[in-house]
């Protein structure tokens, strides 16, 4: 009895070598075009398409609306450089709730990924809004940006 397809029997010396060929051509790539290197499973997933930045942000602001205290969250990214970047969080409050930010941070550490977690949280009385009547990220991108550069003066 013949274990061994037929198919595989007449494959010729030509077939493994361009095998071979093939695999030490990504095997060069690999090594010299390393446009993976330092980025994170979540920033890959960016990269290749899979997940836009968008829906990431989204997934964040709805996991922390989950939250009793949470009216509304608006979350962007901020430059980090280790993981390329990193979600900071404004959050408006419910009336007459007070939770602290380490509050806001371990409920979304203990409510979602890790990667998801928000490395700020600011809380404001309301999110600024664009023309268009919808949240104005590229402000609250700036704002960010802005307290993220005095917190780490101070």
């Amino acid at each position: 009895m013949e274990i061994t397809p037929a198919a595989v029997n007449h494959t010729g010396w030509r077939t493994f070598l361009m095998f071979g060929i093939f695999c030490l051509a990504n095997g060069v790539f690999v090594f010299f075009f390393k446009e993976t290197k330092g980025q994170t499973l979540e920033s890959m997933d960016v990269l290749f398409g899979t997940v836009d930045a968008e829906k990431r942000a989204t997934d964040v602001e709805r996991m922390l609306e989950t939250h009793a205290d949470v009216s509304q969250a608006a979350v962007v990214p901020i430059d980090d450089d280790i993981k390329g970047q990193k979600p900071v969080a404004f959050i408006i409050l419910k009336a007459g709730r007070h939770p602290t930010v380490d509050e806001i941070r371990q409920y979304a550490l203990a409510n979602a990924p890790a990667y998801q977690h928000p490395r700020f949280v600011w809380f404001l009385d309301k999110l600024p809004l664009a023309s268009t009547n919808k949240i104005d990220r590229i402000v609250l991108q700036k704002l960010a940006e802005e307290r993220v550069s005095a917190e780490r003066t101070h």
